[in-house]
């Protein structure tokens, strides 16, 4: 186990190149958000253009891309009536999947068994590297061996998340952490990061525990954020291991800055997107 630290996340991230145009950043597609949740997919998709990809795109409910449109200009929205409606679906997705870098599959998505078939085609027809958070970790949960049809998966849950994942109480993984998460992603062969307290990034060989963050940021989005950063991170073609140490760590640079201005008890997860540009000044500054 090895605690992760500003020089040593510092040492992994690049700097961009001088003559440099978006598509060497990466083009990802976020895939989420059901009517009443776009906050989930506004929160992902500002996250990642503050973490730097070259093209954010959105599949979700047409409800939902209207107001993404409103708060998150530069996404490019593609929506569907449903993620119910199959055929809907079936008719842009393969188009969407096409060309993409990365992409983030879950957040505010919802439940259902026509979203159970939408992740089994995902995992099967996509090649690139994903996360999947929110309601597709709950989705997962339902049959984990369908993470056997993708090498390229990182998976974020909380506690309760993780509990659901391996079938089991959640009293086993609050008093497990680091091995009910290296024990999961060797199994499934991929790569977990389990939030909270010290979060903790293995792929069941390799494991890391973060030092940043605090209490403040246990509050509805936070992951919704973190997702957005590990999704852009890959889309810039970070391995899946570095993508996530970097995020987790920028992540929780961003709420340490933010508590600072703001408090503990008053932090919203938009304040996170909102700290992300002096949390990449801070370690990107020095590299010039």
């Amino acid at each position: 186990m090895r605690l992760v630290h500003e020089a040593f996340i510092r040492g992994l991230m690049r700097q961009r190149e001088t003559h440099s145009h978006k598509g060497d950043y990466g083009r990802g597609i976020i895939i989420g958000g059901k009517e009443g949740m776009a906050g989930s997919v506004t929160l992902s998709s500002k996250a990642a253009l503050r973490s730097g990809i070259g093209l954010n795109h959105l599949f979700a409910e047409e409800s939902v891309t209207q107001i993404v449109n409103q708060h998150s200009i530069e996404t490019i929205t593609h929506c569907i009536p449903g993620f119910k409606d199959e055929a809907a679906v079936e008719a842009v997705l393969e188009e969407l999947l096409a060309r993409k870098d990365a992409l983030a599959f879950g957040p505010g998505l919802g439940q259902g068994e026509a979203l159970v078939n939408l992740l089994k085609r995902v995992l099967s027809t996509y090649e690139g590297p994903m996360v999947i958070d929110g309601d597709g970790l709950n989705l997962v949960a339902k049959n984990p061996e369908v993470l056997r049809h993708h090498p390229q998966v990182v998976l974020t849950p909380h506690e309760m998340e993780m509990s659901r994942l391996l079938g089991g109480p959640l009293e086993d993984v609050i008093n497990n952490r680091q091995s009910v998460a290296e024990e999961f992603a060797r199994a499934y062969q991929v790569l977990v990061v389990l939030k909270g307290h010290e979060t903790i990034i293995t792929d069941g060989k390799q494991t890391f525990v973060n030092t940043t963050g605090n209490p403040g940021m246990a509050t509805a989005g936070s992951g919704d954020v973190l997702t957005g950063i590990v999704y852009a991170h890959l889309a810039k073609g970070y391995s899946l291991q570095t993508a996530a140490l970097i995020a987790v760590f920028i992540h929780g640079l961003s709420g340490d800055l933010a508590v600072k201005d703001l408090g503990e008890e008053s932090l919203i997860a938009s304040d996170l997107v909102d700290y992300l540009p002096l949390a990449f000044q801070s370690l990107l500054a020095t590299k010039r």
